[in-house]
């Protein structure tokens, strides 16, 4: 009878035991789901936030790229406005004073007749459509003639103004020194070298002659230093850039297409400043200086744009 109920009773003990470690084992696996479900929802939570990550990086990305769209867009505008305004400005002012100005342009047609007349009639082009083709067309014939035409109105202009100024000398020195104009030609002619229409040439020209017929560095080294020094860079005919320097005041910088009426209006072959000597100068000097002075970057059109 004892060893039946210590059988009985191991017996009990075996099937608790089984038990226990039956319930141990399906706790361990609800554990085990428990944390599964946990990582998997993890890696949902982890997904979705990359996901929202990335949506909002797109969407920054696109505005920002309307951003900068609109920006260029309103820059552009901003820049045909100011053309626009030059271009007014020049038209109001050639508009006063209608008889002196059609005096002038009338003694400078005639002039033009004696020599030969341009392929192209460009005369009834507005101001913004020669800047425009200017700065677009690949056509050179088309170019170097609407160059010529925008520079003849500039240098009817500019006579215009000079007949109607108080100072000649407050006028001359505004735009181009009196040792450049003492021997330039300011009559108009369409005939240039066609030898250097795409040469890129660079020029400095003291405010005021030396006092010596026959110059050296030293006196254009004091007469700069006491009347300023004039800069300029000629892309083949024209002026592109201009530089003045005058002690004790800011650079002036000009650019083409900007200051035109600020600029010097005549051609490289008008100024004769390759025969001074002494006055071209390297690229390297201009450009050097050009930046010193906080001069923007300046852009050469390519030959493949221009021809």
């Amino acid at each position: 009878e004892q060893f039946a109920r210590d059988e009985l009773r191991k017996i009990k003990e075996m099937e608790e035991k089984q038990r226990l470690e039956m319930e141990k084992e399906k706790q361990g696996k609800l554990e085990e789901q428990k944390l599964e479900q946990q990582r998997i929802e993890r890696m949902k939570i982890e997904e979705q936030r990359k996901q929202e990550e990335e949506e909002y990086r797109q969407q920054q990305e696109i505005l920002r790229s309307q951003n900068e769209y609109e920006e260029a867009i309103k820059r552009q505008r901003n820049e045909e406005l100011k053309q626009e305004e030059l271009d007014g400005e020049i038209a109001r002012r050639l508009a006063r004073e209608d008889s002196t100005l059609q005096m002038v342009e009338n003694n400078a047609s005639k002039k033009e007749k004696s020599i030969g007349t341009s392929k192209c009639d460009l005369t009834k082009y507005r101001y913004v459509e020669l800047r425009d083709i200017i700065n677009t067309s690949t056509d050179t014939d088309l170019l170097h003639a609407c160059k010529e035409e925008f520079h003849r109105r500039l240098q009817i202009y500019q006579q215009w103004k000079e007949l109607n100024e108080n100072s000649i000398i407050q006028r001359q020195t505004s735009r181009i020194p009196m040792a450049a104009l003492s021997s330039s030609s300011k009559g108009f002619s369409s005939h240039f070298s066609q030898n250097n229409i795409t040469l890129q040439r660079y020029f400095k020209v003291p405010f005021a002659k030396p006092a010596h017929r026959h110059m050296n560095m030293h006196d254009i080294t004091e007469v700069a230093t006491s009347h300023g020094m004039w800069y300029a860079h000629f892309d083949g005919q024209w002026i592109a850039r201009q530089m003045e320097l005058h002690p004790n005041k800011k650079p002036v910088l000009l650019l083409a297409g900007r200051d035109d009426l600020e600029m010097c209006e005549l051609s490289l072959d008008a100024t004769q400043l390759t025969r001074k000597k002494g006055a071209e100068i390297t690229a390297v000097e201009f450009e050097t200086l050009w930046y010193q002075c906080g001069g923007s970057e300046y852009r050469m059109r390519s030959q493949h744009e221009k021809n």
